[in-house]
């Protein structure tokens, strides 16, 4: 007997940093899954590439904690197989964490509500990051665009967007630190100046600004241009990037900013029109850039 998960990786829009100090943040799924696979076998083991073992192994001591129901069961093979880019901000590790949730509650014969799947995903995740926002397993498990904000609850409300979001490029650059290390770094930054938590304030109220502008591509994409200028002010952003969205700009892009934590990894840029977005991938002339319409999302050659 097998069970099977699978969950979707995700694109934060706003709320970078600031979501960890209660301002919303808004986001949305990507096509890319994430799809674990749970097979019976003689001991409880992991099915990924060698290099990924040394993170995951000791992960599966704390499964029994987190599914008690996995008690009763035998050793299970963990088969995982992943579209997501890893380790660039696009939700990795929230959407395994989702995706193995699903499985479990699949092999155990339990038909889980979305609020208890995310629930135990975000306990799964806080063994990739010790303080989890709750967001990335959020918007994997609700596999909607939504925006949320936490509050006094472990997990952040979801309020689901009641209009389309303009048309996107999405891309990301090689990261230069993991989120764990870049979170503790502005921390650090925040305990000895007050200039970083203004800038974190001013994030908050862009992000909340975003939800009534996710139809108007012009105003989405020049807050998202404002929010990236507060996120180099944190020096969360690299120069390639900056470049790279200045240049979007003069090609008649709508704005842009980083997406995720930073040090390079994930980022989009704000398009009129599906037309005006191929222009300008073409113009861009970088590897690897996705066109973000209506839900679909294709590679668009270049």
């Amino acid at each position: 007997m097998s069970a099977v998960g699978s969950a979707s990786a995700k694109l934060l829009l706003f709320g970078e940093h600031s979501a960890v100090y209660g301002f919303p943040a808004l986001g949305i799924p990507l096509p890319w899954k994430t799809t674990v696979k749970l097979v019976r076998a003689e001991n409880m083991q992991w099915k990924v590439a060698p290099r990924y073992l040394p993170r995951l192994n000791p992960l599966l001591s704390k499964l029994p904690e987190i599914f008690p129901e996995l008690h009763s069961l035998s050793p299970l093979e963990i088969i995982v197989h992943s579209e997501t880019p890893i380790g660039v901000g696009f939700g990795s590790s929230g959407a395994l964490c989702v995706a193995l949730t699903r499985a479990v509650f699949s092999q155990i014969g339990q038909h889980a509500q979305a609020k208890e799947i995310w629930s135990r995903a975000h306990a799964l995740e806080a063994y990739f990051h010790t303080n989890p926002s709750g967001i990335d397993t959020g918007i994997s498990t609700m596999e909607q665009g939504g925006y949320l904000q936490k509050k006094s609850s472990i997990l952040p409300s979801f309020q689901p967007f009641k209009k389309k979001l303009p048309c996107l490029i999405v891309g990301a650059f090689p990261r230069s630190m993991n989120t764990s290390d870049l979170v503790s770094g502005l921390r650090q930054k925040m305990e000895t100046a007050s200039e970083p938590m203004e800038h974190i304030e001013h994030l908050g109220e862009i992000a909340k600004l975003s939800l009534d502008q996710l139809d108007c591509p012009a105003t989405f994409g020049e807050l998202a241009t404002l929010a990236h200028v507060h996120l180099k002010a944190l020096g969360i952003s690299i120069p390639e990037l900056d470049s790279l969205l200045e240049k979007a700009l003069t090609l008649g892009a709508c704005g842009g900013k980083l997406s995720g934590s930073g040090g390079g990894g994930a980022f989009y840029i704000v398009c009129e029109n599906r037309n005006s977005a191929e222009k300008i991938i073409r113009q861009l002339e970088f590897p690897n850039l996705y066109l973000l319409l209506d839900s679909s999302f294709e590679k668009i050659r270049q």
